[in-house]
């Protein structure tokens, strides 16, 4: 373990010794669209990729909202500071700068600083640190609390620090020089900064660098499956450290400065919730079973002392408020969690009460110094913005539209559809059909995949541009998957059992048999030209549904293949151990290793008659797609795989995402359609595909389908 006084030394050498050696922000001129304009006058025009591309973002993708805010309110209540990013494709980066705005319609946004690379999260996996998922992180500023300076995490030549600026406008500069990673930072009451580091990563460098020359030795540190060096061991603890904004100097924090950091809510898979009104009143949710992530979680009050469980909420609580006196909180239900209520509830005086539900999206509504919440919301045709919440009515008034241009382009409403699988499990999907559809058209359809909540982009991942493909005459449906016993809440024995006899995945496979039948009763699909997408889970499906059925005609996957091998050892043997303990996939010598593979593997499954398949794989995941690959090349599949350079489960690249878009409909029009698109930069692409062997599989909503 690294010594305090070593990692110190480390921060020292490298602090702010006084503001005139701070870094300070330099204006990029070529983001000055980085700001929202206050209006658009331009006529309606069709949809590009660039259009969803380079949407101005706010916080995290729908599929992390919770548990990470976009936007803080100032300690008056009167102005909130948000971060936003934008993709440039032709540029080929990110711009991206802090805002402030009064919280009063009318109000415009100030950037108070902008500049920085792409902030990605890592995570913690298989017994590993640091393992990158390509997500963009969401950056969250921070109000002093005098309400004069507002910090925030940069990354800049590889290494993320805090950064201040004035509330009012002024010099943005960096305040620390630590030499790895900020992970977390806020500010103290009387005007400090306590910030988070991982100090064991500084020994853990020095140690793989000592061991090069040698050699490595193979072990629990390797995860081969997406890269070729060792990753330091879980847990790697947080060190917590305090730094005089203005002189630099810097000391380990107390304990007390520490918690202001360790009890907030982080990136997590069911975050905890905590909310305290100063005159008594806390209220919290909590796990019961505290080593479980996706258990079941309780609402609790405590009111001077005395305590109220919620029997009557649920599991899925996703924000709590005080007002006067009165918990507000909102709550994740409905089929799949596909709509949010809000409820009041006076604890000890009566029931919770709804106030309204809604399939729109609402995202960490906050308390304001107005009757309102400052809210993040999301509609099916509208993209992330932020609006006053009337909590009583459910008034929901625009305070900030961040995309306004995205008005301007031709989209097409979306329709939700409700059905249920053989054994009853009630799921849904978003049907998006052209947006020059009319009474009688039947279009090809795209399956996508697998959350439809919120605003309808790319589904998870944002590979899959849904308004897009149905600008160019496809039916799109976008499939939430149906969780099952792998939904929040499940125990995990019944969450292996589910994996162990492909309960899970051929429960998924019906619904989206389900989903598209239902799709197609309506009389506006071509059922004989159908394609599917995905990303993750959504790639597994996609390669499940190629095995076991017969409905799509070509595929589409981020990724690719789940193999036995991935549990004995082929993605290290730290992932070995947690394939078998949290899935339950069966491994050699296993009664039903056989019979799970060959209905699971797609390399097992080369002798089928073919589909065209294309592959999209970042150049982390690649050595998970290869041997998939050549067997089905060896095999005389239709099929293509691009590498995507320094990706990762996540592709995050604006130039990678508008080849994805472009790509994925050439491939769908020339295989399901026979449509070649002009210009001359497509002819070798289609030269190649034209040598390619045809398919031979005969696909289709058939009457057996039905």
């Amino acid at each position: 373990m690294v010594s305090r006084s070593r990692w110190l030394g480390c921060v020292a050498a490298m602090a702010i010794a006084s503001p005139a050696c701070a870094a300070f922000a330099r204006e990029d001129p070529a983001c000055a669209n980085l700001v929202p304009p206050e209006s658009v006058n331009a006529p309606i025009r069709p949809i590009a990729p660039r259009d969803l591309i380079e949407l101005r973002d706010a916080g995290f993708p729908v599929s992390l909202t919770v548990g990470n805010v976009p936007m803080t309110v100032s300690p008056d209540g009167k102005r909130f500071a948000f971060h936003l990013r934008k993709a440039d494709v032709a540029a080929d980066r990110y711009c991206q700068g802090i805002f402030v705005m009064d919280i009063r319609p009318g109000a415009r946004p100030r950037l108070l600083a902008s500049g920085g690379e792409l902030m990605r999260e890592t995570m913690r996996f298989a017994g590993l640190e640091e393992i990158p998922s390509g997500t963009p992180s969401a950056v969250t500023p921070r109000w002093s609390s005098d309400g004069r300076w507002l910090l925030w995490l940069r990354r800049d030549d590889g290494v993320t620090q805090v950064w201040r600026v004035p509330a009012d406008g002024g010099e943005a500069r960096a305040i620390t020089r630590s030499p790895i990673d900020v992970k977390d930072a806020d500010w103290t009451a009387d005007g400090a900064i306590v910030f988070s580091t991982r100090p064991g990563l500084i020994d853990f460098k020095a140690a793989v660098a000592r061991e090069e020359p040698e050699g490595h030795l193979y072990d629990e540190r390797y995860f081969p499956g997406a890269d070729n060096r060792p990753h330091p061991l879980a847990p790697l603890v947080y060190g917590y450290d305090r730094i005089d904004p203005d002189s630099g100097v810097v000391r380990a924090a107390t304990p007390a400065e520490a918690r202001i950091l360790i009890e907030r809510p982080t990136y997590d898979p069911r975050p905890l919730l905590r909310v305290d009104d100063g005159q008594g009143r806390t209220a919290w949710t909590e796990r019961d079973d505290p080593d479980s992530p996706f258990g079941p979680t309780r609402l609790s009050v405590s009111i001077r002392g005395r305590r109220h469980d919620c029997n009557d909420c649920g599991v899925k609580v996703q924000g709590l408020w005080w007002v006067d006196g009165t918990l507000l909180f909102q709550t994740a239900e409905g089929t799949d969690s596909g709509e949010i209520g809000f409820y009041r509830w006076t604890p000890g005086k009566d029931v919770p009460r709804q106030l309204f539900r809604s399939r729109d999206l609402l995202i960490n509504c906050l308390g304001t110094a107005r009757p309102e919440l400052l809210c993040a919301y999301e509609t099916p045709t509208r993209p992330r913005h932020f609006v006053l919440l009337d909590p009583g009515s459910g008034k929901i008034e625009t305070l900030l539209d961040v995309n306004p241009e995205y008005q301007r382009v031709r989209i097409s409403s979306v329709q939700r559809l409700h059905f249920r699988t053989k054994i009853g499990l009630e799921a849904y999907a978003d049907l998006v059909l052209p947006p020059d559809h009319k009474p009688g058209d039947r279009h090809p359809l795209i399956v996508t995949q697998y959350l439809s909540k919120g605003f309808v982009r790319g589904s998870t991942g944002d590979e899959y541009p849904i308004q897009y493909f149905a600008s160019r005459g496809y039916a799109v449906l976008n499939f939430q998957r149906p969780w099952g016993h792998m939904a929040p809440g499940t125990p995990l024995i019944a969450r292996r059992a589910a994996n162990d006899n492909l309960w899970d995945r051929r429960n998924v496979q019906e619904a989206i048999e389900a989903g598209v039948r239902t799709a197609a009763s309506l009389g506006v699909i071509d059922t004989r030209h159908m394609g599917i997408t995905g990303l993750s889970d959504a790639a597994a499906s996609s390669i499940f549904a190629l095995i076991n059925s017969n409905l799509f005609g070509a595929v589409v996957v981020s990724g690719c293949c789940d193999e036995p091998e991935w549990a004995e050892g082929r993605m290290g043997l730290g992932f070995a151990a947690v394939q078998r303990s949290w899935t339950g996939y069966p491994v050699r010598g296993d009664a039903n290793f056989e019979t799970f593979w060959q209905a699971y593997a797609l390399r097992r499954n080369t002798h089928m008659p073919s589909v065209p398949l294309l592959i999209h794989v970042s150049d982390w995941e690649m050595p998970l797609a290869i041997e998939t690959h050549f067997a089905l090349k060896r095999a005389n599949w239709p099929m293509e795989m691009y590498v995507f350079d320094n990706e990762f489960h996540l592709k995050t690249g604006p130039r990678h995402l508008a080849a994805i878009y472009r790509r994925t409909v050439r491939w769908f029009d020339y295989w399901l359609l026979g449509r070649r698109h002009p210009g001359a930069e497509w002819r070798e692409e289609y030269e190649r595909w034209d040598k390619l062997p045809r398919p031979k599989r005969v696909t289709g909503l058939t009457n057996e389908t039905r």
